[in-house]
């Protein structure tokens, strides 16, 4: 079962952090606030607080008006924040 929930940013400079639970070789898009860039995603794989471990890359992709962040064959849990 996929889970995801909001969790407490907890963190200066933090206003959002998420979490993906369940993932089992899976593709995760990821749509933060507008003004968001790459640079102030956060995406770790199988961390825990304090999230300075696990650290994992991501595309950012743009087509037409839409723009994500896309993540591809990931298992476990993804916990991203901006």
């Amino acid at each position: 079962m996929v889970s995801f929930k909001e969790l407490h940013s907890g963190q200066k400079g933090i206003s959002k952090r998420y979490s993906v639970s369940g993932l089992k070789n899976g593709s995760l898009r990821i749509y933060p606030s507008d003004g968001v860039t790459a640079e102030e995603l956060n995406v770790y794989l199988n961390s825990r607080y304090p999230w300075n471990t696990g650290e994992i890359p991501f595309t950012e992709v743009k087509n037409g008006n839409e723009r994500y962040f896309e993540i591809k064959d990931v298992s476990g849990t993804v916990a991203f924040s901006w």
